[in-house]
């Protein structure tokens, strides 16, 4: 999977870690977007309340509505077999809450 920020270059000091555990998991040759999300949605009633929540997992056969355009860009993408979304509440935490 292709690890991507939003904005670009966000997030560049979890990088290292979030590609060691790509490989740990086995994810590292699925096709698809790892994408690390420092936008701010709590307040975007428009948008899928996934965006509200710490994390999600995407694939083709679920709706691209509703979603920012960075995020539709991927899912549009023809490499696109999945997509892992992390918030960056997710991010910023310093407990882990996903495994």
């Amino acid at each position: 999977m292709e690890l991507r920020t939003h904005p670009d270059n966000a997030f560049n000091e979890l990088m290292p870690l979030i590609r060691e555990a790509a490989v740990a998991s086995g994810i590292e040759n699925a096709e698809g977007f790892v994408l690390l999300d420092g936008g701010d949605y709590e307040n975007e009633s428009l948008l899928l309340n996934e965006f509200r929540d710490y994390a999600f997992y995407w694939s083709p056969s679920k709706p691209k509505d509703r979603v920012p355009p960075h995020v539709a860009a991927l899912m549009n993408d023809p490499r696109c077999a999945n997509l892992v979304w992390l918030s960056r509440r997710a991010l910023a935490e310093e407990d882990i809450h996903l495994v």
